[in-house]
């Protein structure tokens, strides 16, 4: 089963099993199109997110339920949603506050080719996975403890 396939399945999924939107407004659950954003995590262009953003305001809404953050956009190479320690740490805590239930911030952050808090945006620059493991387990602990830490900081869960 391919990604399409999944993301497509899973709303036609809930539909068959949850209740019905259309039943009473006393529902104990949220509408079907809530509990469907509740599931999605996706990212977006921008390193700010001002009031009137269309993204901030699918958040809000409950349509978008989680994000995850990148430094630069694949397509075109042009920076995202990554500029400084100060800068994420607000765009986290926007997006936390405008989110109707607790929200999921992802980035990718394993060390090496994979890092979006990169040095030159201000951040420490995390051996690559395979040379931490070339070296004392007790640093690699170490390096853990400062990428979890560095996240917590900065609002990132995931």
């Amino acid at each position: 089963m391919n990604l399409t396939h999944s993301l497509i399945t899973l709303p036609l999924l809930l539909v068959l099993i949850l209740p019905s939107s259309g039943r009473a407004a006393d529902s104990e659950y949220p509408p079907l199109d809530v509990m469907v954003g509740s599931m999605i995590m996706c990212g977006f262009r921008g390193a700010e997110l001002p009031p009137e953003d269309p993204f901030l305001k699918l958040v809000a809404n409950g349509h978008v339920g989680h994000v995850i953050l990148f430094d630069k956009d694949v397509t075109t190479g042009t920076p995202r949603n990554i500029i400084s320690h100060r800068q994420v740490r607000q765009l986290v805590q926007t997006l936390k506050q405008a989110a109707a239930r607790p929200m999921l911030i992802a980035i990718d952050q394993e060390g090496g080719i994979v890092s979006r808090l990169k040095p030159q945006y201000g951040f420490v620059d995390l051996p690559s996975a395979a040379d931490m493991s070339e070296g004392k387990p007790e640093l690699t602990r170490s390096w853990a403890r400062k990428t979890g830490m560095e996240m917590r900081r900065l609002g990132i869960n995931v």
